[in-house]
């Protein structure tokens, strides 16, 4: 049952950030989804794949300073197959 929370945890946050790669920023809940995947990714820092949310909160956290790379296309990949793979698990 948690995976299924923290697949959609993902999922949002990708979302979120694809928006914003379109300069459509819900400041707020951005912010939001971006802390709790800081929480999420530092709950389970063992994992390498924790290491790689890090990152994505770290892309994220440029883009609410309009700072969009083509990295953030392959972070929004990465939150995206992460969340889908969690939610079918």
């Amino acid at each position: 049952m948690i995976s299924k929370i923290f697949g959609l945890i993902d999922l949002i946050a990708a979302v979120l950030l694809l928006l914003a790669g379109f300069d459509i920023v819900f400041t707020g809940l951005f912010v939001l989804f971006l802390l709790i995947l800081l929480g999420k990714s530092l709950i389970f820092i063992t994992s390498w794949a924790s290491w790689v949310d890090l990152v994505a909160v770290l892309m994220m956290a440029l883009v609410l300073i309009d700072i969009y790379s083509f990295l953030n296309v392959l972070v929004v990949l990465w939150l995206l197959q992460k969340g889908i793979i969690s939610l079918f698990s």
